[in-house]
């Protein structure tokens, strides 16, 4: 493993940092739902599902931050009209599963409980279009999609806005969970190759693209993509008042940790590995942390990542 350091003016050189974390489903490697061996069981379809009715149903998984799907929420309005056109051109109407919200300024489902609630209402076998046009939080429709027996589509539009970041993270999710899905994207659903796909999926409830382009990830390069630092903190306690300050300067709905690196800076660790994002493993002493960082760096450097050891680090 490498012992390289993140450059530092002093090895006694500390600066506090808030981390903020939050967790993810692990992206899956497999391209359908049936090569995943940990997919979960799901009820099975009935024999006739709804594919040939007039009527599409859609769902909105949005953000978990207010302020995200209220900024989000006029370029997802011009995403369901399009949709909505294309659609009525190819003879079916939609409707939305849940009302907009006028008090939260959107029509997002923005919390699991919400999208427990729009699924309990829905026919079962309802042909589904799920619309992505914002980040969003794929628990919040997950377990409703799991149960669900009609066909789904996950449909995305512009690479502008990271509602394609929130179709990646759905279908991964959906493929883990081995839930049959479909997946199309389209500036605005007027291309032939979106309508094509849209009405193979309206007549089959299916929908199959080419990937004869996919190849096998090739080993990867040794340079500064496929390198990262570990280093050590300790959690320490700030007042009320300035936990708040950084909280409204942030992101208030992720949770916060206020910690300090042990031998190197924020700016430095962030700055040589051009991120704004840490990942964290707690522990509940300084042993037991030097066991966790040996693990984490051994598995990065067995994924074929070289490792940094930054600030203060003993192995």
């Amino acid at each position: 493993m490498s012992s390289t350091r993140c450059p530092t003016s002093s090895p006694a050189e500390r600066q506090e940092v808030p981390l903020q974390c939050r967790g993810s489903l692990p992206h899956s490697s497999f391209r359908t739902p049936t090569e995943c061996p940990h997919a979960l069981r799901r009820p099975a379809a009935p024999h006739s599902v709804r594919r040939r009715a007039r009527h599409r149903v859609t769902v909105a998984s949005g953000d978990l931050r207010p302020a995200a799907d209220i900024t989000g929420w006029p370029s997802r309005q011009k995403l369901e009209a399009d949709l909505a056109a294309a659609l009525t051109d190819l003879g079916r109407t939609v409707r939305r599963a849940h009302a907009v919200d006028e008090k939260k300024g959107h029509g997002f489902i923005d919390s699991q409980r919400a999208g427990t609630e729009v699924f309990k209402q829905l026919p079962p076998d309802a042909p589904l279009i799920v619309v992505e046009g914002v980040w969003q939080y794929s628990h919040h429709v997950l377990a409703g999609l799991h149960s669900h027996r009609g066909p789904i589509l996950v449909v995305n539009w512009s690479g502008e806005f990271p509602g394609l970041v929130g179709l990646l993270n759905l279908t991964g999710s959906l493929t883990k969970a081995g839930v049959p899905y479909a997946a199309l994207w389209s500036e605005d659903f007027t291309d032939e190759w979106a309508r094509d796909g849209l009405r193979t999926w309206l007549e089959t409830g299916t929908l199959t693209h080419d990937t004869t382009h996919v190849r096998d990830l090739p080993a990867l390069p040794a340079d500064a993509e496929t390198e990262l630092g570990v280093a050590l903190a300790s959690v320490v306690e700030v007042p009320e008042e300035e936990t708040r300050r950084r909280l409204d300067a942030t992101t208030p709905e992720w949770p916060i940790m206020h910690a300090v690196l042990h031998g190197v800076t924020r700016d430095q660790f962030m700055a040589r590995h051009k991120a704004n994002h840490l990942n964290v493993a707690y522990a509940p002493d300084a042993a037991t942390a030097d066991k966790a960082l040996r693990a984490k760096a051994s598995l990065f450097e067995e994924l074929g990542l070289r490792v940094h050891l930054c600030g203060d680090v003993s192995l």
